[in-house]
């Protein structure tokens, strides 16, 4: 025993002593929104521009949150304290409509939105683009990084870093404590992250999420602008904008590298700014600010070099509906609704992953209504109750290919139940997924990220686990 623990003791000190990022890893355990620092500062801007102010009260939760009627919270405020929710804004046009914050924050609290950050940088990347600064996206990343050279492919293009495609050896595995995603987060320099890179698989031959990939083109980004991230940001984004709020960049040490991939700390309204330059097409107030044939790249569903329809350069679309979602961990959002030029920003804790936010969104942006009740007659020919295996799957790395699934109606929508084929019995999943209509040919399950989808023309139906998509065939 005692030798057990003279050894626990010796890799406690290895881990302290060797992995500078493990120690604080384990103190914070996990990113939280008010991880600011230390960051390299952005001035507010020095021509201010506010948001009109119209605040009107939030509908009532049952016309825009969307979850099962038995556990609807009572009122707004409830539901978001409920789903954890410490800011949430809906702008329209120039006016602020909606507005909550919880107790302990207001509007001049500065949040980090984790991920939303990359939509950042890909904004960042595209004014790059305009000024020519990057001559094209598709250039080699070496031409910027030559030290890269010897580690990484030739072929490894700008764009790959944006789809997420650059077939690097990164991982995002956040309970890992020696990935590269904790490594950057946590870590006090970066700056050795650069030595570890290497090539893992062919690049452009594969979608592999990795906060790392921004990284990288956050130092692509200041090599070809010849500016830190917070200068260029200011000089190309917060100024221009009239942003009356400071910003910053987390780095990994004073005076050190800014991360890009996270921690974009700002007020909500801050982040809603950049929303409204979507909306607006890339002008403000009469000034272009990034070109629309860029902006036009985020709806357009590229799927060239291994790109997957769900992200495009660090934003989510919508291979169906016109809108733009980015998204940081710990939902963390900044939605983006053209038609109805709404931009809505919802900041918070670990949320419960039962709520769609996507469809509240939509709801609270006017033009898509929540359907109330279940109608089993309107859809009883488009979907044959009955078992279905899935096929191979048509977005995502992972796979369900092989197993079935038994869809039947009940009382209160579609229940879809998954059945696994051990060696001794069936198995089924204990509570089957409970679907309602969110359109003609498209089902969700409120109480997941689950949905079903009928193409009417090939005549073919999938089954829907956020990214990953599957078709589904009768037995």
């Amino acid at each position: 025993m005692r030798y057990i623990h003279s050894a626990i003791a010796l890799a406690a000190v290895v881990l302290l002593t060797a992995c500078g990022h493990v120690p604080k890893m384990v103190w914070k355990n996990f990113p939280t929104v008010r991880d600011l620092g230390p960051e390299a500062p952005i001035s507010a801007s020095h021509r201010p521009w506010y948001f009109e102010t119209e605040v009107r009260d939030f509908p009532a939760v049952e016309q825009w949150v969307w979850r099962s009627p038995e556990d609807m919270p009572a009122s707004p405020e409830a539901f978001f304290q409920k789903s954890g929710t410490d800011a949430f804004l809906v702008v329209r046009g120039d006016s602020i409509i909606m507005e909550y914050y919880s107790p302990e924050y207001n509007r001049s609290t500065r949040f980090n939105p984790h991920s939303v950050s990359k939509a950042v940088v890909s904004l960042l990347t595209g004014i790059a683009w305009d000024k020519g600064y990057i001559r094209s996206i598709d250039q080699p990343v070496t031409d910027y990084l030559p030290e890269l050279k010897s580690q990484v492919s030739s072929d490894v293009r700008i764009r790959d870093l944006l789809q997420m495609t650059s077939g690097l050896n990164f991982k995002e595995q956040y309970l890992n404590p020696f990935s590269s995603v904790n490594r950057m987060y946590f870590g006090r320099n970066t700056q050795r992250e650069i030595k570890r890179i290497r090539q893992q698989t062919s690049p452009g031959t594969r979608f592999t999420y990795a906060s790392s990939n921004t990284w990288l083109l956050v130092r692509v980004l200041e090599r070809a602008t010849g500016s830190s991230l917070s200068d260029f940001t200011y000089q190309a984004l917060w100024e221009p904008l009239g942003v009356p709020a400071e910003a910053g960049w987390m780095v990994d040490q004073p005076g050190g590298l800014a991360k890009g991939f996270d921690g974009f700390n700002t007020t909500a309204a801050g982040i809603a700014r950049l929303g409204q330059l979507i909306v607006n097409k890339g002008t403000w107030k009469g000034t272009t600010i990034l070109s629309e044939n860029w902006i036009a790249q985020y709806f357009a569903i590229d799927t060239i070099r291994a790109s997957r329809s769900f992200y495009q350069m660090g934003w989510f679309p919508d291979r169906y509906y016109p809108d733009l979602l980015a998204e940081g961990i710990f939902y963390q959002y900044l939605y983006v609704h053209p038609e109805s030029k709404t931009v809505i920003v919802r900041i918070g804790k670990l949320a419960d992953r039962n709520y769609d936010w996507r469809l509240s969104f939509r709801a609270l942006s006017g033009v898509y209504p929540r359907p109330s009740v279940f109608v089993q007659d309107s859809l009883v020919h488009t979907l044959q109750e009955g078992i279905y295996r899935m096929g191979a799957q048509q977005d995502g790395d992972s796979t369900l290919a092989g197993k079935q699934v038994q869809i039947r109606y009940g009382k209160s929508g579609i229940e879809v139940q998954t059945i696994k084929w051990g060696r001794q019995k069936v198995q089924r999943r204990p509570k089957p997924f409970l679907l309602l209509p969110e359109s003609e040919y498209r089902w969700f399950d409120p109480c997941s990220d689950r949905k079903m989808e009928y193409n009417p023309t090939t005549g073919k139906l999938y089954w829907i686990r956020r990214e990953n998509t599957w078709e589904l065939s009768p037995q």
